[in-house]
Protein backbone atom coordinates (compact mmCIF):
# COMPACT_ATOMS: atom_id res chain seq x y z
CA UNK A 1 0.00 0.00 0.00
CA UNK A 2 1.52 3.22 -0.74
CA UNK A 3 0.91 6.25 0.99
CA UNK A 4 -1.81 7.59 -1.29
CA UNK A 5 -3.53 4.82 -0.69
CA UNK A 6 -3.48 5.12 2.23
CA UNK A 7 -4.92 8.01 2.38
CA UNK A 8 -7.86 7.50 0.36
CA UNK A 9 -8.42 4.38 2.99
CA UNK A 10 -8.71 6.99 5.17
CA UNK A 11 -10.90 8.92 3.46
CA UNK A 12 -12.95 6.06 2.97
CA UNK A 13 -13.63 5.49 6.69
CA UNK A 14 -14.16 9.06 7.42
CA UNK A 15 -16.60 9.32 4.65
CA UNK A 16 -18.43 5.86 6.56
CA UNK A 17 -18.77 7.60 10.03
CA UNK A 18 -20.07 11.16 8.64
CA UNK A 19 -17.79 13.28 7.11
CA UNK A 20 -18.17 14.97 3.64
CA UNK A 21 -14.57 14.65 1.72
CA UNK A 22 -12.92 17.27 -0.72
CA UNK A 23 -10.03 17.27 -2.38
CA UNK A 24 -7.80 20.32 -1.10
CA UNK A 25 -6.87 21.41 -4.17
CA UNK A 26 -10.46 22.08 -5.71
CA UNK A 27 -11.48 24.96 -3.19
CA UNK A 28 -8.08 26.31 -3.52
CA UNK A 29 -7.75 30.13 -4.52
CA UNK A 30 -7.27 28.66 -7.98
CA UNK A 31 -9.43 25.92 -7.77
CA UNK A 32 -12.05 25.03 -9.57
CA UNK A 33 -14.32 25.80 -6.18
CA UNK A 34 -11.97 27.89 -4.50
CA UNK A 35 -13.26 28.73 -0.88
CA UNK A 36 -10.00 30.52 0.11
CA UNK A 37 -9.31 33.82 -0.53
CA UNK A 38 -5.50 32.59 -0.69
CA UNK A 39 -3.14 29.81 0.77
CA UNK A 40 -2.40 31.68 4.03
CA UNK A 41 -6.02 31.08 4.84
CA UNK A 42 -6.53 27.66 7.47
CA UNK A 43 -10.57 28.98 8.08
CA UNK A 44 -13.24 28.08 5.90
CA UNK A 45 -14.77 31.57 6.44
CA UNK A 46 -17.76 31.09 4.25
CA UNK A 47 -18.53 27.47 6.03
CA UNK A 48 -18.34 28.89 9.58
CA UNK A 49 -20.16 32.22 9.48
CA UNK A 50 -23.06 29.50 7.57
CA UNK A 51 -23.14 27.88 10.90
CA UNK A 52 -23.02 30.37 12.91
CA UNK A 53 -25.74 31.50 11.33
CA UNK A 54 -27.38 27.58 11.82
CA UNK A 55 -26.81 27.94 15.47
CA UNK A 56 -27.63 31.28 16.70
CA UNK A 57 -30.37 32.81 14.80
CA UNK A 58 -31.35 35.39 17.25
CA UNK A 59 -28.21 37.44 18.05
CA UNK A 60 -28.28 40.05 15.54
CA UNK A 61 -25.94 39.77 12.08
CA UNK A 62 -23.24 42.23 13.68
CA UNK A 63 -22.70 40.43 16.32
CA UNK A 64 -22.36 37.36 14.59
CA UNK A 65 -19.93 38.91 12.21
CA UNK A 66 -17.87 40.02 15.57
CA UNK A 67 -18.05 36.57 16.61
CA UNK A 68 -16.31 35.19 13.52
CA UNK A 69 -13.69 38.22 13.39
CA UNK A 70 -12.82 37.27 17.07
CA UNK A 71 -12.55 33.53 15.84
CA UNK A 72 -10.70 34.68 12.95
CA UNK A 73 -8.33 36.27 14.44
CA UNK A 74 -7.55 34.83 17.99
CA UNK A 75 -5.39 37.70 19.49
CA UNK A 76 -2.19 36.09 20.32
CA UNK A 77 0.97 35.53 18.11
CA UNK A 78 1.97 32.31 20.99
CA UNK A 79 0.70 29.51 19.56
CA UNK A 80 -0.68 27.24 22.54
CA UNK A 81 -2.04 30.67 23.96
CA UNK A 82 -3.87 31.57 20.65
CA UNK A 83 -4.62 27.43 20.79
CA UNK A 84 -6.12 27.86 24.48
CA UNK A 85 -8.67 30.85 23.31
CA UNK A 86 -9.95 28.76 20.73
CA UNK A 87 -10.63 25.73 22.54
CA UNK A 88 -12.59 28.28 25.10
CA UNK A 89 -14.31 29.86 22.31
CA UNK A 90 -15.35 26.21 20.51
CA UNK A 91 -16.76 24.77 24.15
CA UNK A 92 -17.93 28.00 25.82
CA UNK A 93 -19.42 30.31 22.98
CA UNK A 94 -17.47 33.72 21.84
CA UNK A 95 -18.72 36.68 24.05
CA UNK A 96 -20.65 39.19 22.08
CA UNK A 97 -22.48 42.02 23.05
CA UNK A 98 -25.15 44.21 20.79
CA UNK A 99 -28.05 46.70 21.17
CA UNK A 100 -31.36 45.27 21.98
CA UNK A 101 -33.90 48.13 22.41
CA UNK A 102 -32.03 51.23 24.77
CA UNK A 103 -30.25 48.15 26.54
CA UNK A 104 -26.58 46.39 25.64
CA UNK A 105 -26.76 42.83 26.16
CA UNK A 106 -23.96 40.06 26.19
CA UNK A 107 -24.31 36.63 24.83
CA UNK A 108 -22.34 33.62 23.32
CA UNK A 109 -22.57 32.84 20.01
CA UNK A 110 -22.09 29.35 19.40
CA UNK A 111 -19.40 27.88 17.44
CA UNK A 112 -20.61 23.89 17.46
CA UNK A 113 -23.59 22.19 18.43
CA UNK A 114 -22.89 20.04 21.31
CA UNK A 115 -26.42 18.67 21.64
CA UNK A 116 -25.68 16.55 18.06
CA UNK A 117 -26.69 12.72 18.11
CA UNK A 118 -24.75 10.43 20.94
CA UNK A 119 -23.53 7.10 18.80
CA UNK A 120 -21.62 6.98 16.07
CA UNK A 121 -22.05 4.54 13.57
CA UNK A 122 -21.38 0.97 13.96
CA UNK A 123 -18.06 -1.32 12.75
CA UNK A 124 -19.19 -2.70 9.79
CA UNK A 125 -19.02 -6.25 11.30
CA UNK A 126 -15.05 -6.95 10.99
CA UNK A 127 -14.88 -7.16 15.08
CA UNK A 128 -13.02 -10.37 15.48
CA UNK A 129 -14.02 -12.99 17.31
CA UNK A 130 -11.94 -13.84 20.73
CA UNK A 131 -10.69 -10.43 21.03
CA UNK A 132 -9.82 -8.77 24.37
CA UNK A 133 -12.48 -6.93 26.25
CA UNK A 134 -12.14 -3.80 28.45
CA UNK A 135 -14.48 -5.40 30.71
CA UNK A 136 -16.01 -8.78 31.89
CA UNK A 137 -19.00 -7.83 32.91
CA UNK A 138 -22.08 -7.50 30.48
CA UNK A 139 -22.68 -4.48 28.77
CA UNK A 140 -25.40 -2.24 27.34
CA UNK A 141 -25.18 -2.49 23.49
CA UNK A 142 -24.82 0.67 22.10
CA UNK A 143 -27.83 1.83 19.50
CA UNK A 144 -27.14 1.45 16.14
CA UNK A 145 -27.76 3.62 13.15
CA UNK A 146 -28.69 2.01 9.60
CA UNK A 147 -26.84 0.86 7.05
CA UNK A 148 -27.57 1.63 3.46
CA UNK A 149 -25.37 0.44 0.69
CA UNK A 150 -22.00 0.87 3.31
CA UNK A 151 -22.79 4.08 4.30
CA UNK A 152 -24.38 5.12 7.31
CA UNK A 153 -27.67 7.51 7.83
CA UNK A 154 -26.00 9.27 10.59
CA UNK A 155 -24.41 12.54 9.01
CA UNK A 156 -24.18 11.14 5.78
CA UNK A 157 -23.98 14.54 3.96
CA UNK A 158 -21.49 15.58 6.27
CA UNK A 159 -24.26 17.15 8.30
CA UNK A 160 -24.84 16.30 12.10
CA UNK A 161 -27.44 18.27 13.74
CA UNK A 162 -26.60 21.56 13.40
CA UNK A 163 -22.92 20.94 12.38
CA UNK A 164 -21.02 20.46 9.44
CA UNK A 165 -18.01 17.70 9.13
CA UNK A 166 -15.63 17.73 6.26
CA UNK A 167 -12.30 15.83 5.99
CA UNK A 168 -9.84 17.68 3.17
CA UNK A 169 -7.18 15.86 1.67
CA UNK A 170 -3.81 17.81 0.31
CA UNK A 171 -5.00 21.40 1.67
CA UNK A 172 -1.68 23.07 0.84
CA UNK A 173 -0.79 26.05 3.48
CA UNK A 174 1.52 29.20 2.86
CA UNK A 175 3.71 30.20 5.82
CA UNK A 176 6.13 32.36 6.26
CA UNK A 177 9.02 30.69 4.21
CA UNK A 178 7.07 27.63 3.13
CA UNK A 179 4.31 25.66 1.56
CA UNK A 180 2.96 22.52 3.57
CA UNK A 181 0.45 20.31 1.82
CA UNK A 182 -0.83 18.13 5.44
CA UNK A 183 -2.65 14.46 4.45
CA UNK A 184 -6.10 15.32 5.76
CA UNK A 185 -7.57 17.65 7.53
CA UNK A 186 -10.93 17.50 9.42
CA UNK A 187 -13.12 20.89 9.72
CA UNK A 188 -15.62 21.21 12.24
CA UNK A 189 -18.25 24.11 10.91
CA UNK A 190 -15.05 25.15 8.83
CA UNK A 191 -12.50 25.35 11.42
CA UNK A 192 -9.72 22.84 11.41
CA UNK A 193 -10.12 20.66 14.21
CA UNK A 194 -7.55 17.53 13.60
CA UNK A 195 -4.80 16.79 11.57
CA UNK A 196 -3.95 13.54 10.35
CA UNK A 197 -0.44 12.80 9.12
CA UNK A 198 0.24 9.46 6.93
CA UNK A 199 3.56 8.05 6.16
CA UNK A 200 3.73 5.31 3.26
CA UNK A 201 3.53 1.74 5.03
CA UNK A 202 6.03 0.07 2.28
CA UNK A 203 8.43 2.33 3.28
CA UNK A 204 10.37 1.11 6.09
CA UNK A 205 12.31 4.20 6.89
CA UNK A 206 9.43 6.17 7.37
CA UNK A 207 7.40 5.26 10.10
CA UNK A 208 4.84 6.51 12.50
CA UNK A 209 7.86 8.77 14.20
CA UNK A 210 8.47 10.27 10.97
CA UNK A 211 4.65 11.66 10.55
CA UNK A 212 5.34 12.99 14.22
CA UNK A 213 8.70 14.61 13.35
CA UNK A 214 6.65 15.84 10.20
CA UNK A 215 4.21 17.36 12.43
CA UNK A 216 6.80 19.22 14.33
CA UNK A 217 8.27 20.89 11.23
CA UNK A 218 4.74 21.85 10.27
CA UNK A 219 4.04 23.50 13.58
CA UNK A 220 7.40 25.84 12.29
CA UNK A 221 6.39 26.61 9.14
CA UNK A 222 2.86 26.57 8.98
CA UNK A 223 1.80 27.50 12.80
CA UNK A 224 -1.59 29.15 11.73
CA UNK A 225 -3.73 25.77 11.22
CA UNK A 226 -2.20 24.68 14.27
CA UNK A 227 -4.15 27.46 16.03
CA UNK A 228 -7.22 25.24 15.70
CA UNK A 229 -6.17 21.98 16.00
CA UNK A 230 -7.44 19.62 19.13
CA UNK A 231 -6.29 16.63 17.95
CA UNK A 232 -3.52 15.43 16.52
CA UNK A 233 -3.08 11.96 14.47
CA UNK A 234 -0.08 10.01 13.37
CA UNK A 235 0.14 6.62 10.88
CA UNK A 236 2.02 4.56 9.04
CA UNK A 237 -0.95 2.47 8.08
CA UNK A 238 -0.04 -0.36 10.57
CA UNK A 239 0.39 1.87 13.79
CA UNK A 240 -1.72 5.00 14.92
CA UNK A 241 -1.93 7.63 17.49
CA UNK A 242 -3.33 10.70 18.53
CA UNK A 243 -1.96 13.09 20.20
CA UNK A 244 -2.12 17.22 21.31
CA UNK A 245 -0.43 20.09 20.51
CA UNK A 246 2.15 20.22 23.39
CA UNK A 247 2.73 16.28 23.56
CA UNK A 248 6.31 14.71 22.90
CA UNK A 249 6.01 11.84 20.99
CA UNK A 250 5.77 9.28 24.26
CA UNK A 251 2.47 11.44 25.41
CA UNK A 252 1.26 10.30 21.64
CA UNK A 253 -1.25 7.18 22.01
CA UNK A 254 -3.41 4.01 20.72
CA UNK A 255 -6.88 4.17 20.32
CA UNK A 256 -7.82 0.26 20.67
CA UNK A 257 -11.19 0.61 20.82
CA UNK A 258 -14.48 1.54 18.99
CA UNK A 259 -17.66 0.87 21.65
CA UNK A 260 -15.43 0.91 25.15
CA UNK A 261 -15.88 -2.81 25.27
CA UNK A 262 -14.05 -4.62 22.68
CA UNK A 263 -10.00 -3.97 22.31
CA UNK A 264 -8.68 -4.49 18.41
CA UNK A 265 -12.10 -5.13 17.13
CA UNK A 266 -11.07 -4.79 13.61
CA UNK A 267 -7.22 -6.54 14.56
CA UNK A 268 -3.99 -5.47 15.60
CA UNK A 269 -2.72 -4.04 12.47
CA UNK A 270 -5.68 -1.98 11.74
CA UNK A 271 -5.11 0.70 14.30
CA UNK A 272 -6.25 4.16 12.41
CA UNK A 273 -9.42 2.67 10.86
CA UNK A 274 -10.06 1.99 14.73
CA UNK A 275 -9.06 5.29 15.63
CA UNK A 276 -11.12 7.03 13.15
CA UNK A 277 -14.07 4.85 14.28
CA UNK A 278 -13.54 5.06 17.72
CA UNK A 279 -12.73 8.70 18.05
CA UNK A 280 -12.82 11.08 15.10
CA UNK A 281 -16.64 9.69 14.44
CA UNK A 282 -18.78 12.87 15.31
CA UNK A 283 -20.85 12.48 17.92
CA UNK A 284 -17.29 10.62 19.64
CA UNK A 285 -15.21 13.85 18.69
CA UNK A 286 -17.70 16.15 19.66
CA UNK A 287 -18.41 14.17 23.28
CA UNK A 288 -14.28 13.93 22.90
CA UNK A 289 -13.46 17.65 22.63
CA UNK A 290 -15.40 19.05 25.05
CA UNK A 291 -14.66 17.16 28.07
CA UNK A 292 -11.76 15.33 27.31
CA UNK A 293 -9.22 18.72 25.99
CA UNK A 294 -7.32 20.16 29.06
CA UNK A 295 -5.00 22.69 29.35
CA UNK A 296 -2.70 23.36 32.64
CA UNK A 297 -0.65 26.48 33.32
CA UNK A 298 1.56 26.05 36.40
CA UNK A 299 4.11 28.52 34.66
CA UNK A 300 4.23 26.31 31.68
CA UNK A 301 1.05 25.83 29.61
CA UNK A 302 0.31 22.55 28.48
CA UNK A 303 -2.75 20.97 26.76
CA UNK A 304 -3.53 17.20 27.55
CA UNK A 305 -5.60 14.88 26.22
CA UNK A 306 -7.54 11.85 27.29
CA UNK A 307 -6.61 8.30 26.27
CA UNK A 308 -9.29 5.74 25.28
CA UNK A 309 -9.24 4.26 28.73
CA UNK A 310 -9.61 7.44 30.22
CA UNK A 311 -12.51 8.67 27.53
CA UNK A 312 -14.91 4.74 28.11
CA UNK A 313 -14.06 5.00 31.57
CA UNK A 314 -15.48 8.46 32.03
CA UNK A 315 -18.23 7.69 30.21
CA UNK A 316 -19.34 4.43 31.72
CA UNK A 317 -19.31 5.87 35.11
CA UNK A 318 -21.55 8.80 34.26
CA UNK A 319 -24.14 6.04 32.91
CA UNK A 320 -23.45 4.43 36.73
CA UNK A 321 -23.82 7.40 38.45
CA UNK A 322 -26.77 8.89 37.07
CA UNK A 323 -28.93 5.53 37.46
CA UNK A 324 -27.25 5.49 40.72
CA UNK A 325 -29.01 8.47 41.46
CA UNK A 326 -32.21 8.08 40.61
CA UNK A 327 -34.91 7.30 43.14
CA UNK A 328 -34.83 3.68 44.18
CA UNK A 329 -31.16 3.92 42.79
CA UNK A 330 -28.20 2.00 44.39
CA UNK A 331 -26.18 5.30 45.47
CA UNK A 332 -23.39 3.27 44.17
CA UNK A 333 -21.36 4.59 41.30
CA UNK A 334 -18.83 1.92 41.20
CA UNK A 335 -15.39 1.29 40.61
CA UNK A 336 -12.53 2.82 38.19
CA UNK A 337 -9.53 0.69 38.43
CA UNK A 338 -5.79 2.55 37.21
CA UNK A 339 -2.82 1.08 36.85
CA UNK A 340 0.32 3.02 38.11
CA UNK A 341 0.84 5.76 35.34
CA UNK A 342 -1.84 5.13 33.49
CA UNK A 343 -3.57 8.94 34.28
CA UNK A 344 -5.44 8.57 37.19
CA UNK A 345 -5.76 12.26 37.59
CA UNK A 346 -7.13 12.96 34.04
CA UNK A 347 -9.91 10.86 34.83
CA UNK A 348 -11.35 11.98 37.28
CA UNK A 349 -11.05 15.90 36.49
CA UNK A 350 -12.28 15.08 32.87
CA UNK A 351 -15.43 12.82 35.02
CA UNK A 352 -16.28 15.59 37.34
CA UNK A 353 -16.36 17.86 34.61
CA UNK A 354 -18.59 15.76 32.47
CA UNK A 355 -21.10 14.72 35.85
CA UNK A 356 -21.22 18.42 37.14
CA UNK A 357 -22.42 19.44 33.33
CA UNK A 358 -25.32 16.31 33.19
CA UNK A 359 -27.87 17.40 33.19
CA UNK A 360 -29.94 14.53 34.94
CA UNK A 361 -27.75 15.42 37.62
CA UNK A 362 -29.10 18.99 38.18
CA UNK A 363 -25.88 21.02 38.97
CA UNK A 364 -24.19 18.15 41.64
CA UNK A 365 -21.81 18.91 44.29
CA UNK A 366 -18.37 17.04 43.88
CA UNK A 367 -16.52 15.91 47.27
CA UNK A 368 -12.99 14.82 46.68
CA UNK A 369 -11.71 12.22 48.89
CA UNK A 370 -8.35 11.52 49.45
CA UNK A 371 -6.83 9.33 52.69
CA UNK A 372 -3.63 11.83 52.81
CA UNK A 373 -2.63 15.50 53.43
CA UNK A 374 -0.29 14.71 50.23
CA UNK A 375 -2.57 13.03 48.18
CA UNK A 376 -5.33 16.21 48.60
CA UNK A 377 -2.63 18.23 47.60
CA UNK A 378 -1.65 16.89 44.63
CA UNK A 379 -5.39 16.66 43.30
CA UNK A 380 -6.51 19.50 44.53
CA UNK A 381 -3.64 20.89 42.09
CA UNK A 382 -4.60 19.38 39.38
CA UNK A 383 -8.07 20.08 39.84
CA UNK A 384 -7.24 24.00 40.07
CA UNK A 385 -5.08 23.62 36.95
CA UNK A 386 -8.09 22.54 34.87
CA UNK A 387 -10.74 25.70 36.08
CA UNK A 388 -11.32 25.92 32.36
CA UNK A 389 -12.87 22.55 31.70
CA UNK A 390 -14.40 22.37 35.15
CA UNK A 391 -15.96 25.88 35.39
CA UNK A 392 -15.44 25.40 38.61
CA UNK A 393 -13.24 26.81 41.60
CA UNK A 394 -12.38 24.06 43.96
CA UNK A 395 -11.80 24.38 47.46
CA UNK A 396 -10.19 22.53 49.67
CA UNK A 397 -12.08 21.79 53.79
CA UNK A 398 -9.07 22.87 56.11
CA UNK A 399 -10.49 21.52 59.33
CA UNK A 400 -13.18 18.84 60.46
CA UNK A 401 -15.70 22.47 61.10
CA UNK A 402 -14.75 23.70 57.49
CA UNK A 403 -15.70 20.58 55.94
CA UNK A 404 -19.36 20.82 57.20
CA UNK A 405 -19.84 24.39 56.97
CA UNK A 406 -18.99 23.73 53.31
CA UNK A 407 -21.50 20.94 53.00
CA UNK A 408 -24.39 21.39 55.35
CA UNK A 409 -27.11 22.28 53.72
CA UNK A 410 -25.40 23.71 50.24
CA UNK A 411 -28.00 23.97 48.10
CA UNK A 412 -26.24 22.70 44.62
CA UNK A 413 -22.79 22.66 42.85
CA UNK A 414 -19.58 23.17 44.56
CA UNK A 415 -15.83 20.82 44.19
CA UNK A 416 -14.87 20.26 47.67
CA UNK A 417 -11.68 17.94 48.85
CA UNK A 418 -11.04 16.83 52.22
CA UNK A 419 -9.37 13.92 53.40
CA UNK A 420 -11.07 10.94 55.01
CA UNK A 421 -10.07 11.83 58.81
CA UNK A 422 -12.41 15.18 58.29
CA UNK A 423 -15.27 12.69 58.29
CA UNK A 424 -14.46 11.52 61.98
CA UNK A 425 -17.23 12.37 64.50
CA UNK A 426 -16.14 15.19 66.82
CA UNK A 427 -15.15 14.25 70.41
CA UNK A 428 -18.73 15.02 71.97
CA UNK A 429 -20.41 12.78 69.05
CA UNK A 430 -20.71 9.19 68.66
CA UNK A 431 -21.65 8.93 65.01
CA UNK A 432 -20.93 11.61 62.32
CA UNK A 433 -23.95 13.29 61.44
CA UNK A 434 -25.96 13.55 57.85
CA UNK A 435 -24.66 16.85 56.06
CA UNK A 436 -27.15 16.49 53.25
CA UNK A 437 -29.96 14.56 51.68
CA UNK A 438 -29.98 15.42 48.33
CA UNK A 439 -29.52 12.60 46.15
CA UNK A 440 -26.88 14.16 43.86
CA UNK A 441 -24.04 14.79 45.87
CA UNK A 442 -21.43 12.69 44.04
CA UNK A 443 -18.09 11.36 46.11
CA UNK A 444 -14.75 10.29 44.33
CA UNK A 445 -12.67 8.49 46.48
CA UNK A 446 -8.82 8.10 45.52
CA UNK A 447 -7.36 5.07 46.21
CA UNK A 448 -10.59 3.29 47.33
CA UNK A 449 -8.60 0.01 47.77
CA UNK A 450 -6.87 1.12 50.81
CA UNK A 451 -8.60 -0.01 54.29
CA UNK A 452 -9.15 3.64 55.29
CA UNK A 453 -12.28 4.13 53.23
CA UNK A 454 -13.77 1.10 54.87
CA UNK A 455 -15.11 -0.33 52.05
CA UNK A 456 -13.22 -3.80 52.43
CA UNK A 457 -11.70 -3.84 48.72
CA UNK A 458 -11.00 -7.40 47.42
CA UNK A 459 -9.36 -8.49 43.96
CA UNK A 460 -10.62 -11.12 42.10
CA UNK A 461 -10.07 -13.14 38.70
CA UNK A 462 -12.97 -14.21 36.80
CA UNK A 463 -12.77 -15.05 32.82
CA UNK A 464 -14.67 -13.44 30.33
CA UNK A 465 -16.79 -14.53 27.40
CA UNK A 466 -14.19 -15.03 25.35
CA UNK A 467 -11.49 -17.00 27.72
CA UNK A 468 -9.59 -13.58 28.74
CA UNK A 469 -8.61 -13.25 32.42
CA UNK A 470 -10.15 -9.73 33.61
CA UNK A 471 -9.69 -8.21 36.82
CA UNK A 472 -12.85 -6.66 39.14
CA UNK A 473 -13.12 -4.91 42.21
CA UNK A 474 -15.67 -5.86 44.79
CA UNK A 475 -17.18 -4.80 47.96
Amino acid sequence: MTEDQLEQEALGWLAEVGYSTLYGPDIACDGDAPERSDYRQVVLVERLRAAVERLNPAIPAAAREDAIRQVVDLGTPVLLSANKRLHQLLVGGVPVQYQQGNETRGDFVRLVDWSAPSFPPPCRGRAREGVETLSSQESTPIPAFPLHGGRSEFCSNGLSGLNEFLAINQFSIKGAHHTRRPDVILFVNGLPLVLLELKNPADENADIWKAYDQIQTYKEQIPDVFQYNEVLVISDGSEARLGSLSGDAERFMQWRTIDGVMLDPLGQFNELETLIRGVLAPAYLLDYLRYFVLFEDDGTLVKKVAGYHQFHAVRAAINQVVAASRPGGTHKGGVVWHTQGSGKSITMTCFAARVMQEVAMENPTIVVITDRNDLDGQLFGVFSLAQDLLREQPVQAETRQDLRAKLTNRPSGGIVFATIQKFMPGEDEDTFPVLSDRSNIVVIADEAHRTQYGFEAKLKASKSPVGRVSDSVTR
